[in-house]
């Protein structure tokens, strides 16, 4: 809220001279496994990589390009702890895996129309990352609103799934917010 009462205050107020209704939320601590789904398709998805296209000089199996990692540090700046992770995570049968992707999408397009429901919205901001929407399939897209700090303060807008037009429209609309909040600022 010292956030949003600072650095976003003049983006919040063009948003209300511009038309939209802001409403704050306290939103559930929701959990939808995305770790877990995501390092089992990291891990099946290599492996098969790797079988196919290993070779003497390269790694034929996801333990070996992990170990390959570990050994060039310098290489890898970013995704290694990904890599980890789904080496350490328990392998998952296929038809496990499937259960709980299926039921983990159902349970995030659930709260995204619920939410949106409630507060009759046609989408949802944030002010950090949620994996509701990789987990949902619902539309969307991280914009800067505030270049006042290094790095910006960006906000992640959501919508339901096949909202993808309206949203990327509300995109372009913020995006030109805050450029004209930006320039009234300076």
């Amino acid at each position: 809220m010292e956030l949003l009462q600072t650095e976003l205050r003049p983006f919040l107020a063009q948003l209300k001279l511009n038309g939209f209704e802001i409403t704050f939320v306290d939103l559930p601590d929701v959990s939808f496994d995305y770790k877990t789904i995501s390092s089992a398709d990291i891990r099946s998805d290599m492996a098969e990589f790797l079988q196919r296209f290993g070779s003497d000089n390269e790694p034929r199996s996801f333990e070996e390009l992990v170990e390959r990692y570990r050994e060039r540090p310098n290489a890898h700046l970013y995704g290694m702890e990904r890599l980890e992770d789904a080496l350490a995570m328990p392998q998952i049968q296929k038809s496990d895996l499937k259960k709980l992707v299926q039921e983990n999408v159902a349970k995030a397009r659930d709260l995204i129309n619920s939410i949106l429901d409630r507060y009759d919205g046609d989408f949802v901001g944030f002010l950090n990352f949620v994996d509701w929407f990789s987990i949902g399939g619902g539309p969307s897209c991280t914009l800067p609103v505030s270049f006042e700090t290094k790095p910006p303060i960006s906000i992640m807008l959501g919508s339901r799934v096949g909202n993808d037009l309206a949203l990327l429209n509300i995109v372009q609309e913020f995006s030109e917010i805050a450029k004209a909040t930006q320039y009234t600022e300076n």
